[in-house]
């Protein structure tokens, strides 16, 4: 396929680009920095009429949208707000307006409750898990209201096929080294029930969901097999969330963001993990 990738100079960005090449496919990176040239298109994409020139001229049969300020971005909301509201708008916008078949973008797990201050009714987390949002956050706003357009946009053209990437933290290998200070604050690092997503298991995901052209709107959680504590997943419920219901006997570690949809539809297969790096 032909492909663009927006942010694809990012760490994300990157990792998809080079694993979609792998597959086979043409990729366009489209992103603010980076150089110029044959496959990369470095604009302003908070301008719309840039995006969509790009997008419509690429005749692209699919769309990754990663581009955007991360959560932890040190700026004010408003900016935050309004970099990563425009971009969104635009990318999945132009989109549409060119045909685009596939429209692949960068959800997040802030809006399936974080930071679970209060205890999920069930563990573990699915797409589907009841969920009450709060707006207190800029970043987790955004990605609603993401959700919200291409759920819209899904129902207004039944040809078209969207994904929605619910990422788990994602984390660099050198980061890895750090997972071990977490035993000692066990709370603290559950604001997002202890998961994770190796940024080159992330770059995975997102092509693999650009491949999936099942029309409609889908959710998908992606998360490693495992979380970042050396303690088992059970006691970890049992000691901060005794109150929910644990649909299934879970495995020693396993994540309580469950990838099995992305799996089971998507042949998503985690590789990387901080317990063999």
């Amino acid at each position: 396929m032909r492909i663009a990738i927006t942010g694809g100079n990012g760490r994300l960005g990157s990792e998809a680009t080079a694993y979609a090449r792998t597959r086979g496919h043409d990729v366009t990176v489209i992103d603010r920095v980076g150089d110029e040239g044959p496959a990369s298109a470095i604009i302003d994409l908070t301008e719309f009429d840039s995006v969509d020139k790009i997008i419509r001229e690429g005749r692209f049969d699919a769309v990754i949208h990663l581009a955007g300020m991360p959560g932890r971005t040190k700026v004010a909301g408003n900016l935050l707000f309004r970099n990563n509201m425009l971009t969104s708008y635009n990318v999945l916008s132009a989109a549409q307006r060119a045909g685009v078949s596939k429209i692949v973008f960068a959800s997040s797990e802030t809006i399936l409750g974080l930071p679970f201050s209060e205890s999920p009714a069930e563990l573990p987390i699915v797409e589907t898990s009841p969920a009450t949002y709060r707006t207190g956050h800029d970043y987790g706003m955004v990605k609603y209201l993401e959700e919200q357009i291409a759920q819209h946009m899904a129902a207004d053209d039944p040809a078209l096929s969207i994904s929605a990437m619910m990422l788990t933290t994602i984390v660099l290998p050198e980061m890895y080294e750090n997972f071990a200070s977490y035993e000692q604050d066990a709370r603290g690092r559950g604001y997002n029930l202890w998961s994770y997503t190796d940024v080159r298991d992330a770059g995975q995901g997102v092509v693999l969901a650009a491949e999936y052209r099942v029309p409609g709107y889908e959710r998908f959680i992606l998360a490693a097999d495992d979380t970042v504590m050396s303690t088992p997943t059970a006691d970890l419920v049992e000691r901060f969330h005794p109150g929910s219901t644990v649909t299934r006997k879970l495995g020693e570690h396993e994540t309580l963001f469950s990838n099995e949809k992305a799996k089971r539809l998507l042949g998503f297969a985690p590789q990387y993990g901080w317990r063999n790096a």
